[in-house]
């Protein structure tokens, strides 16, 4: 009895430490139970935020992909714009060029007409200045000549007189 109570004790010992061991294993199985709960729930918040982080990165892709296309674009439009301006300018300045050719041409021209013209009344001018000195020397020499017969013609009546006297002088002479 002895063995038994012995037996009795050791087999209360280990059922007291195998009933300890499926408590432990028991709370153990739950806390990993737990802890497997946890980690899928952190795994699934996880796979949440990273989902909301890739749509998120897709979406601010996205905008930036569409953002960066539209000043593309926009950039793009300017530079036609600004090479039909330019087209359109190179135009303009042709036509400008051509007009001021065509004006100076004309110019030119009348630069010509109006320097022969300019030649032709200055041998105008000239001819009339001839002639107008030629008439004015004319009529100097005339009126000099008259002067000159006016301012003489007292003188020749001096003499005149002087030699009617002289000779009505002679003339009692030779009478006497």
């Amino acid at each position: 009895m002895q063995d038994q109570i012995k037996l009795e004790e050791q087999f209360q010992k280990h059922k007291f430490k195998y009933q300890k061991t499926i408590e432990e294993n028991l709370s153990l199985k739950q806390e990993i139970l737990h802890l497997k709960q946890q980690i899928e729930e952190i795994t699934q918040k996880m796979s949440e935020k990273i989902n909301f982080i890739k749509q998120t990165e897709q979406s601010l892709s996205k905008q930036a992909q569409d953002q960066y296309e539209n000043t593309i674009n926009r950039q793009l439009g300017i530079i036609e714009k600004l090479i039909v301006d330019k087209k359109e300018l190179q135009q303009e300045q042709l036509i400008l060029t051509n007009e001021i050719k065509s004006i100076k041409q004309i110019n030119l021209q009348e630069i010509e007409k109006l320097q022969i013209q300019f030649q032709q009344e200055k041998q105008q001018i000239l001819q009339k200045e001839k002639a107008s000195r030629m008439q004015w020397e004319k009529n100097k020499t005339q009126e000099i000549r008259q002067l000159t017969v006016l301012g003489l013609e007292p003188e020749i009546q001096k003499i005149i007189k002087k030699y009617q006297e002289e000779i009505a002088q002679l003339r009692l002479q030779l009478e006497q």
